[in-house]
């Protein structure tokens, strides 16, 4: 858990369309808020991506090639499973300090996500991509949508699946275990971190008590690190169900968000994944 805190038969896939805009301009101009990443002509769904702790909405999702190049994934390598959609990514304030209540980051980013899509009358679903600390993020915003339904009744039954990359799935052990993390711990290289946290704990607590009355309401696939450097135990291990899959990659915490090409087989199982919640969303 230190280390959660610390760093905080193949089925055919939706047809191509050639008509896409790889490289649009992104929706603010600063290192916060929502970035449009891709956005296909004809979009039938929306992707929104969130980083964790000490994340970048761009650079925290690269993996930097032995050559200098980069292999931004979200823009390079996820159009090519799923053609028909919109991606975008959510930056925010992660520094070590995290000066910005997670309360208020949390509701910038429902915010942001709503004001887009009623801007352009936007009711297609939503699938999610949190990392670390943005999952957490992203289940206290959710929360917020079971307490202020009249206000995010719409977004809310838009959302079809989360896909959670290093976030424990049962996170109230990690609450209760903060404070005293913060006092038996002497290598944080981070205490600030630890100070925002303890201040915002309560609020996530009861945020996520809300996310759990809802969860059922869509997928939840939880993809966790294998190589055993993070110390993060997935206790999620033995759910795995229509609703909740566990899925292990071979990447460290940090790494287990880059991926070198489409080729790697650890992002072939994050594609596949993509491509069966677009599918079950065709099906319903």
């Amino acid at each position: 858990m230190k280390q959660f805190i610390q760093k905080f038969a193949p089925r055919k896939a939706p047809q191509k369309d050639n008509q896409s805009r790889k490289t649009p301009s992104p929706l603010s101009t600063d290192k916060h808020g929502l970035k449009l990443v891709y956005e296909s002509t004809t979009p039938s769904v929306d992707i929104v991506a969130i980083h964790g702790h000490g994340g970048h909405w761009k650079k925290s999702w690269i993996y930097t090639q032995p050559d200098g190049s980069d292999i931004f994934w979200l823009q390079d390598l996820v159009p090519a499973v799923l053609p028909s959609s919109r991606i975008l990514s959510f930056g925010y304030d992660a520094s070590n300090a995290l000066s910005s209540a997670v309360q208020d980051i949390a509701s910038e980013f429902l915010n942001d996500i709503m004001k887009l899509r009623c801007d352009r009358n936007v009711r297609r679903p939503l699938i999610f991509i949190a990392h670390s600390f943005g999952g957490l993020l992203i289940k206290g915003a959710l929360g917020t949508c079971v307490q202020s339904l009249q206000a995010f009744g719409d977004l809310r039954s838009s959302i079809h699946a989360i896909l959670f990359l290093g976030v424990p799935k049962s996170v109230e052990a990690s609450f209760g275990n903060l404070g005293n993390m913060a006092l038996e711990a002497d290598d944080l290289s981070d205490p600030p971190l630890i100070v925002a946290l303890k201040r915002d704990v309560r609020w996530l607590q009861e945020m996520n008590e809300e996310y759990n009355k809802i969860n059922n309401e869509f997928i939840e696939i939880y993809f966790t690190e294998t190589d055993g450097s993070s110390g993060i135990q997935p206790e999620v291990s033995t759910v795995d169900s229509e609703s909740v899959k566990v899925i292990p990659l071979n990447k460290t915490h940090g790494a287990m968000i880059r991926f070198p090409s489409a080729d790697d087989e650890d992002f072939k199982k994050v594609g596949h994944s993509l491509v069966e919640v677009y599918q079950h969303l065709q099906r319903i």
